[in-house]
């Protein structure tokens, strides 16, 4: 496979479907990230973040950044009704996914289980 069929493979999806990708897998990527530094032992976030907030601040960062995806494909595609509501849609499964992940990775890295 060399780069022409990759870029012909990558021009069938647009930006728009992959900016809701980024946004429906972008929390459990990064909650997965987190929890994997922990498991190995290379951050102890117990002793590293006492205040015990660096997730929620990586999981907020990542929901930002997958905010502003979506409102630059939404731009790109056009404001149509359908395109707005999908977006929006994709951005509140991504803030409940946000808590959800806040309240596990608090129980798996720092032991505040509820």
């Amino acid at each position: 496979m060399n780069l022409k069929d990759i870029r012909n493979r990558a021009a069938q999806f647009s930006f728009f479907t992959i900016a809701i990708l980024i946004a429906l897998a972008g929390q459990p990527i990064a909650a997965m990230m987190l929890s994997g530094l922990s498991v190995t032992g290379l951050v102890d976030f117990a002793v590293a973040d006492p205040g015990a907030s660096a997730a929620f601040y990586v999981l907020l960062a990542v929901y930002c950044l997958q905010a502003i995806v979506v409102f630059i494909a939404i731009a790109r595609s056009g404001i149509g009704l359908a395109t707005v509501a999908a977006g929006l849609a994709s951005l509140l499964f991504a803030l409940a996914l946000l808590m959800i992940f806040y309240v596990s990775l608090a129980c798996d890295l720092y032991g505040a289980c509820l």
